[in-house]
């Protein structure tokens, strides 16, 4: 339990604060579209995620802007590639975000609240 209220109020209405691979994988399978994924952890997601599924990940525009221009230090890296990830956010269909994300929070701004949803937790069965 958190010492922030609005966290402990996010927490009782279902959202989850981490998205498991397994509810990635499985929200990709069900969509059949190209997604993007804004992942910190790119790697472990390829690692797990079918090969028939079209996705790309933070890692890829991160590339791509090497590609572009070889110069950049970390931190200038982190913040255009974070700025481009929001913007393709902001386009796509629909988006899929974290209601604890400051940059979720952003991009549900920069959508007007359109075609926007949230991670939910998932109850473990119990045998």
């Amino acid at each position: 339990i958190s010492k922030i209220p609005f966290y402990n109020d996010l927490k009782r209405s279902g959202y989850a604060c981490e998205t498991t691979l397994e509810q990635v994988k499985e929200s990709i399978i069900a969509n059949e579209k190209p997604v993007f994924i804004m992942s910190d952890n790119a790697t472990a997601l390829e690692e797990v995620l079918p090969e028939s599924n079209k996705f790309v990940t933070s890692e890829w525009v991160q590339g791509l802007i090497m590609k572009a221009n070889e110069e950049f230090n970390s931190a200038e890296l982190d913040l255009l590639s974070m700025s481009i990830e929001q913007q393709l956010c902001k386009d796509a269909e629909s988006a899929v975000l974290n209601k604890y994300s400051t940059v979720s929070r952003r991009i549900e701004n920069l959508r007007y609240d359109q075609g926007v949803t949230y991670w939910k937790r998932t109850e473990k069965k119990r045998e």
